[in-house]
């Protein structure tokens, strides 16, 4: 079976904070977790290279083996994490199913919403669809009494 090669874009209004602790719940919806098997978030940061940031939560158990040479990066707190979203220091973060399978998102900050798009490269198709449905799900309860909004939610593929 071919692995699947989509991309989704979803549209959430709010303020980045307020659109990402969406985004948690749509991805929860979905069946994924902000945190790995470890209990740490993943972030990449691409500042010529590309290291990783991680997030150890709570505390800081495991020790942080990537290199971090963004001044504004925080570690430690979930509320340090939300910070560095909050001064866009963040811009893309891996949500977990199980190890070795996770979802990259990344998101660009508009006017009055946050546009996320998901790569959903390297998952069979019954997954896909599983994963796409619970976005689907969301959306229709989070915007059920939304008007004029243009488009929320597409799928596009390469």
């Amino acid at each position: 079976m071919v692995d699947m090669k989509f991309d989704c874009e979803i549209k959430i209004t709010g303020s980045e904070k307020e659109a990402f602790c969406h985004m948690v719940d749509l991805m929860k919806e979905a069946g994924f977790s902000l945190f790995d098997h470890n209990g740490i978030i993943i972030s990449l940061v691409f500042d010529g290279g590309h290291d990783g940031v991680i997030w150890n939560v709570p505390g800081n158990e495991i020790p942080d083996y990537f290199q971090r040479d963004l001044d504004c990066l925080h570690k430690g707190s979930i509320d340090d994490f939300y910070r560095d979203i909050e001064n866009g220091c963040l811009k893309n973060v891996q949500f977990w199913r199980e190890p070795g399978h996770n979802l990259f998102v990344t998101w660009q900050v508009k006017e009055n919403y946050v546009l996320y798009r998901i790569g959903l490269d390297g998952w069979k198709k019954e997954q896909a669809i599983q994963i796409i449905s619970g976005m689907v799900r969301f959306i229709l309860e989070f915007y059920k009494d939304a008007r004029d909004l243009d488009t929320v939610f597409s799928l596009s593929t390469e």
